[in-house]
């Protein structure tokens, strides 16, 4: 069920991912190149040494060794420990630039994610009303609430997803002697799975303060119980998948180009899902177009009452 209403949701509201890609584009575009600028000022100092070009020398060497080459003389140790020597004595420097690039890719996510706040109001609002509003004026008038819960969410996701590539990396390098190349296979599935746990748990939390809710109470009340969670759990699941199959594909296809347009297409389809969440664990009837209109269970009564005493009328 919750596919199958985010799918047409996001069909009749594909537009807005189009409205949001000029913003999203100008971030990523100034974020990653400041990351680029900021890593290289760090490294350079060991990409551009002697002692770097030395190691790749002598790696070159060691695999001509493997294919025969007797006569080929290799000191990879010593190579190896100029290298330590350089990078211990501009340790500071590579620290302080990896740091930087830390902080300017966490802007950059919070930058994004201001964008997926106005997005999710603007969804909220078509199934609430069936009305459509303009990108700035959401943005606008949701910016309060958004730079506090953008802030607690990015801290919130990047902590989880750290953590869960930390313990699929883990699994992956640890059962690699056992299991061979089916470790990294399963490994990713983990990935998978436990990206899926977070946003299973988190699914509501947005859409509850667009609503008007406090943060604080949209994480306690965010209506995921035993009953519920497996539901939402598969449901992400199988969206995770599908997300990664198509921008994967459209990388592939399109030498990197086609991203441009999937990957804000990816938010939004996130997006409507956690509206469809929200509404329908919180039983309220939404808007799916002019002719759909998702009645749950428990005010299907009263709506057929209502068209029966219309019909008397």
């Amino acid at each position: 069920m919750y596919i199958k209403n985010t799918l047409r949701l996001f069909m009749n509201n594909i537009n807005l991912g189009f409205k949001a890609m000029l913003y999203r584009l100008i971030i990523m575009i100034v974020g990653l190149i400041s990351a680029y600028y900021i890593a290289y000022f760090g490294i350079s100092v060991i990409s551009k040494s002697a002692e770097i070009s030395k190691v790749i020398q002598d790696l070159k060497s060691l695999w001509l060794m493997f294919l025969g080459h007797e006569d080929i003389v290799v000191d990879l140790q010593a190579s190896f420990t100029a290298l330590l020597s350089l990078v211990r004595a501009n340790l500071a420097r590579i620290i302080g630039s990896l740091s930087a690039v830390i902080v300017v890719l966490f802007i950059m996510d919070y930058l994004l994610g201001l964008c997926s706040f106005t997005l999710g109001a603007m969804v909220n609002t078509y199934m609430t009303s069936l009305t459509k509003t303009y990108f700035i004026q959401t943005f606008v008038a949701n910016l309060k609430k958004a730079l506090v819960f953008e802030l607690v969410y990015s801290l919130v996701k990047c902590f989880a997803l750290l953590l869960s590539f930390a313990i699929a990396g883990c699994f992956a390098i640890f059962a690699y002697r056992a299991l061979s190349f089916m470790s990294i296979l399963i490994g990713l599935w983990l990935l998978i799975c436990l990206i899926a746990v977070f946003l299973s748990f988190t699914a509501t939390w947005r859409i509850k303060v667009i609503e008007g809710a406090k943060i604080s109470t949209a994480i306690k009340n965010s209506n995921i119980t035993k009953q519920t969670f497996f539901p939402i759990f598969a449901t992400y699941i199988l969206v995770i998948v599908l997300i990664f199959y198509v921008n994967v594909s459209m990388f592939l296809v399109t030498l990197g180009a086609g991203i441009m347009v999937t990957v804000p297409m990816s938010y939004l389809l996130l997006l409507c899902l956690q509206n469809v969440i929200e509404f329908t664990l919180t039983g309220r009837k939404y808007y799916i177009d002019y002719d759909n209109i998702v009645v749950p269970k428990e005010l299907r009564g009263e709506e057929e009452k209502l068209l029966s005493e219309e019909v008397d009328i």
